[in-house]
């Protein structure tokens, strides 16, 4: 929130969570607008304030105690699930949610199957790098309740010719653009030609208009163009971002972190080379939470480092990045498993045999077509958390071995079916699948999700219910607690 507000507004509306630090803000916020009025003799203004989705007490004592509580009417905004596509339901919690759940401590006639997947049963899927249009989307521009915020350059405009003195560009993102539909969940090596061909499309729509000669051919050519303008406009923005993104996975940083991924989902082990890449990254000083990332990655799925190797990593990330942000920041990884010294053979080896889930060679397909396998998501690996899934579903013998494998309590629970559900046609009409995830779910999960609706026997539809919408970076960033330096220098 902007330092003092500056508003001719007479009535000021706050929706915040329940969360000291942004209440602190508002209080701020007020104090500031409410000394500069006197000075100038203005008449007051009304303040709102809406808590999301619940009342704080602490909240509320904190603006007692600074003032600005008599000023404010206080209510509450229950808000319990946002609705980000037909296939996904998101919670929307803030970024604590993954630390608040694991660190510290309705279309109910629709749905046949209800399917509960705690975020720490698969923790390398999000420290993996995302490779799906949506996915990197999101890890460049980070896509909020369904909109993402970029400059107007990256789009090809001038500064303020869509937003206020140069401010940045809101862009919706979900299926109400046909082409993003169909993009969304794309591997972004597949990305690139499909746009061209679409471009080419688009091109020889506009090209009909000279073999328009008669009236009714002029009057069809009509009906097409007002479809045309709206596919290139969209066309133009998803070029845009794709350019943008491939100034990312073009440079040779992002193929090395890549292959150095890659080879430790398939081999369980952090080689030589992972060890070189990690110093290498601190020696450069790499972004924090790209550093953890990578380190958390190779951690569990090695099932720990040598202890010799993890501390000389700690003490070089500590020596590059200072004690402040690493203090706490250690003892929360360990605490959760993410980071730890080696513990023998890694569940990783089974659970990659068990469940498929690295598939070394996934088979080519053409243009458009569907692949073959969920693994495209990743360039080779399958969600752990969606195989799993579908083997639950599928009642593979191979989920009793990997369950066992993984953290925490299984539990399975069947009810007197209900009446079978049939079309208007009178076809029986897929299951529905309700998958929460607790914990956050991360866009390339959900484009395996969806690419399983389509193509697995028996056909079922998949509907996602999350707490938010996670990567790598977000969890790892939910994760680091700086400790501030109380100590005051004697000179």
């Amino acid at each position: 929130m902007p330092e003092p507000l500056n508003t001719d507004c007479t009535s000021v509306v706050y929706f915040i969570r329940p969360e000291l630090r942004l209440a602190m803000q508002v209080a701020t916020q007020i104090q500031a607008h409410e000394r500069a009025r006197a000075g100038r003799g203005e008449p007051g203004r009304a303040y709102a304030l809406f808590f999301v989705p619940r009342r704080s007490m602490l909240c509320e004592k904190l603006l007692e105690d600074e003032g600005v509580y008599g000023l404010l009417r206080v209510r509450e905004c229950a808000l319990p699930v946002f609705v980000l596509e037909d296939d996904v339901l998101s919670l929307e919690q803030p970024k604590s949610c993954f630390r608040d759940l694991f660190l510290e401590g309705d279309r109910t006639s629709a749905i046949a199957e209800l399917l509960l997947l705690d975020r720490d049963v698969d923790l390398v899927t999000p420290l993996c790098t995302e490779l799906t249009y949506e996915g990197l989307l999101h890890q460049l521009f980070q896509i909020k309740h369904g909109f993402i915020d970029v400059e107007p350059e990256v789009l090809g405009l001038e500064k303020g010719s869509d937003g206020p003195g140069g401010a940045r560009v809101k862009r919706e993102l979900n299926n109400n653009d046909r082409l993003y539909s169909t993009i969304r969940n794309l591997n972004f090596g597949e990305l690139g030609p499909l746009l061209n061909q679409l471009a080419r499309s688009v091109s020889s729509g506009y090209e009909e208009r000279h073999q328009a000669q008669t009236v009714s051919q002029i009057r069809d050519y009509m009906k097409k163009l007002s479809r045309l303008q709206q596919e290139h406009k969209s066309l133009a923005t998803h070029v845009a971002l794709a350019e943008r993104i491939q100034r990312v996975t073009r440079e040779a940083a992002f193929h090395k972190r890549l292959e150095c991924e890659q080879e430790a989902l398939s081999s369980g082990a952090c080689s030589a080379e992972a060890e070189a890449l990690l110093e290498d990254l601190v020696g450069h000083h790499m972004p924090l939470t790209s550093v953890l990332r990578l380190l958390c990655l190779l951690s569990v799925v090695s099932n720990g480092l040598k202890p010799k190797t993890l501390s000389a990593l700690q003490a070089e990330i500590t020596h590059e990045y200072g004690f402040g942000p690493l203090a706490l920041t250690w003892a929360a990884l360990t605490k959760l498993g993410l980071l730890k010294k080696h513990e023998g053979t890694p569940p990783w080896t089974k659970l990659k045999r068990s469940l498929r889930l690295v598939v070394d060679d996934v088979p080519e397909h053409a243009l458009g077509d569907e692949p073959a396998d969920m693994a495209y998501v990743y360039a080779g690996y399958a969600p752990l958390s969606v195989r799993l899934l579908h083997s639950m579903l599928s009642i593979n013998p191979a989920v009793e071995e990997s369950i066992r494998l993984l953290p925490g309590p299984f539990q399975y629970v069947v009810q007197k079916p209900r009446v079978t559900r049939l079309t208007e046609s009178g076809e029986r009409r897929p299951p529905v699948t309700l998958v929460c995830f607790v914990g956050g779910c991360t866009y390339s999960e959900i484009a395996a999700l969806r690419w399983l609706g389509r193509n697995a026997t028996p056909r079922r539809d998949y509907i996602v219910l999350t707490t938010h919408m996670l990567n790598g970076d977000a969890l790892i960033e939910s994760l680091i607690a700086t400790c501030e330096n109380g100590l005051e220098r004697l000179d």
